[in-house]
């Protein structure tokens, strides 16, 4: 048995444990255990509760390898534009070397257009309608070169209805752009 995690508040310690071999087959279990006292505070046992968790930790796993595998670049940022997450396809699209350096180099998503005033169009268009879908603006990356993007996102609100961040891809179209403007200068 190998415990994942465990966090204990006052008398009641929770965790979840990994365990290779349960059945033929390996399982995560979320435990949790709280003291049991006599009338003089001294612990006399304990009253335990585990649940089979392992259906969710597979669930999480899934979408986390769809998230790290993706080969768009996923991201979520606040209204004001501050990165919360990046997957590693947004990370080799914006030039930076990890999920971190981008996170530590980047104090602002804004930071990614080549006109800022492009942000300002996206996020008032998100928040008319909710979403995005294929919004092409003109990125920089960390070595200033110049990239086109189609930028397919949502925004996510609370109870109330206000925005607390956006779930988005970021795809590269500058290949697909350059070809369209030899196009035109072709039949010019």
């Amino acid at each position: 048995t190998e415990y994942v995690s465990t966090q204990r508040r006052d008398t009641v310690l929770e965790g979840e444990a990994y365990i290779p071999a349960l059945r033929g087959g390996e399982a995560y279990l979320f435990v949790r255990a709280s003291a049991l006292k006599d009338s003089k505070g001294n612990v006399v046992g304990a009253i335990e509760s585990i649940r089979d968790i392992t259906a969710r930790r597979r669930a999480e796993e899934k979408y986390q390898a769809i998230f790290e595998n993706a080969v768009e670049g996923i991201f979520q940022s606040t209204p004001d534009g501050r990165i919360l997450s990046v997957n590693p396809a947004m990370v080799k699209l914006s030039g930076y070397d990890s999920p971190e350096d981008l996170m530590q180099n980047v104090n602002n998503i804004i930071q990614f257009y080549a006109n800022p005033d492009d942000r300002l169009s996206f996020r008032k268009e998100i928040e008319e309608k909710g979403t995005v879908k294929k919004y092409e603006v003109l990125c920089v990356r960390k070595d200033g070169e110049k990239i086109w993007i189609a930028v397919n996102a949502r925004a996510i609100k609370d109870k109330e209805g206000h925005t607390i961040h956006y779930d988005g891809f970021f795809e590269d179209i500058t290949e697909r752009k350059k070809m369209e403007s030899s196009l035109r200068k072709s039949e010019e």
